[in-house]
């Protein structure tokens, strides 16, 4: 009888501990199926934010690509602008001088005019002296275009400086934007590097 007793106790402590062992395989495995649902959602998730991390960056550089271009452009346009204004600097420099010259020689031909006493000399005097006013008259006009030319230029100038400016702040909020998305890629890469180790 005590041998059979010992024999029964056994297998019942041997069931028992099979059970526990069952049961703690079972949860195991619960864990497991849980935490590679977890896994999958978060892997999900992390895929889903790459995705809109990407698409962010692809947004960001073709803002940065228009940008610059417009930049480009709007400089090089001011630089021609310029180059231009300078080359009507320079005409009016050269025609003002002129001027003067023609002002100074039909002063003197005036002058000249008064102590003539012969007729022909005096016609001839006469003839030179419209001759050069309306030389006066025609430079003057020119000198006139020119500066309205060049005040037209550079009211141009400055609208594309001032689109320069606009351009340059523009540029300074996408500085700003690609710190921001230099940081996102850096959070980015460390949820990756998690997952390639899991």
């Amino acid at each position: 009888g005590k041998v059979g007793q010992l024999v029964k106790d056994y297998s019942r402590l041997g069931k028992e501990q099979s059970d526990r062992t069952a049961q703690g395989i079972e949860s195991i495995e619960k864990l497991s199926q849980k935490a590679d649902g977890k896994l999958r959602e978060n892997k999900y998730a992390l895929n889903e934010e790459i995705g809109k991390f990407n698409n962010k960056l692809e947004g960001f550089l073709d803002k940065e690509t228009e940008l610059k271009n417009k930049l480009d452009q709007s400089a090089s346009k001011a630089e021609e602008l310029r180059v231009q204004i300078e080359g009507h600097k320079k005409q009016l420099e050269t025609q003002e001088t002129e001027l003067t010259a023609k002002e100074e020689q039909i002063n003197k031909l005036k002058t000249e005019l008064t102590q003539l006493t012969n007729e022909d000399e005096l016609k001839q005097h006469a003839q030179k002296i419209v001759s050069l006013e309306n030389e006066l008259i025609n430079l003057q006009k020119s000198v006139n275009n020119l500066n309205t030319a060049k005040d037209n230029l550079a009211g141009q100038l400055s609208t594309q400086e001032q689109k320069l400016q606009g351009f340059n702040s523009e540029n300074q909020k996408l500085a700003d934007e690609k710190v921001n998305l230099e940081q996102d890629k850096t959070q980015l890469e460390e949820k990756v590097k998690i997952f390639s180790v899991v």
